[in-house]
């Protein structure tokens, strides 16, 4: 059974926001792990259609399409967004039925994603 945050305050915590934003990098040492980033765009942020955890993974998703196309797993969210593998799976097929990304094919037995969230564009 997965946990489904209901407030803003409650998917913060469960993808562990808090803890990332309330250290600066001038008070602990960054990792070269910890380097990695993700933008989330304005359109992306602002979509009230999105609950927050779909936010992030849509986010991310974005971000990976952008260099190439997006080849992660739904491990990779989990891990990375805290989260079990298959409320990723619930949150891709909701992400497909609004329309937010597309499952566009298959290369060495990984499935494509495209994220539908570009605004005609490449971020």
């Amino acid at each position: 059974m997965s946990f489904k945050p209901n407030t803003h305050e409650e998917a913060m915590q469960l993808l562990g926001v808090q803890d990332i934003l309330s250290v600066s990098h001038e008070e602990k040492e960054v990792t070269p792990e910890e380097r990695h980033f993700f933008i989330m765009p304005f359109h992306i942020a602002n979509d009230h259609s999105l609950s927050i955890p779909e936010r992030f993974l849509l986010s991310m998703i974005n971000s990976l399409d952008k260099e190439d196309n997006c080849y992660a797993t739904n491990r990779y969210f989990a891990d990375i967004l805290g989260v079990s593998i298959r409320y990723i799976s619930e949150m891709i097929a909701t992400l497909k039925n609004k329309k937010k990304l597309a499952i566009v094919g298959r290369y060495k037995n990984r499935r494509i994603i495209k994220s539908l969230s570009h605004h005609g564009k490449k971020y």
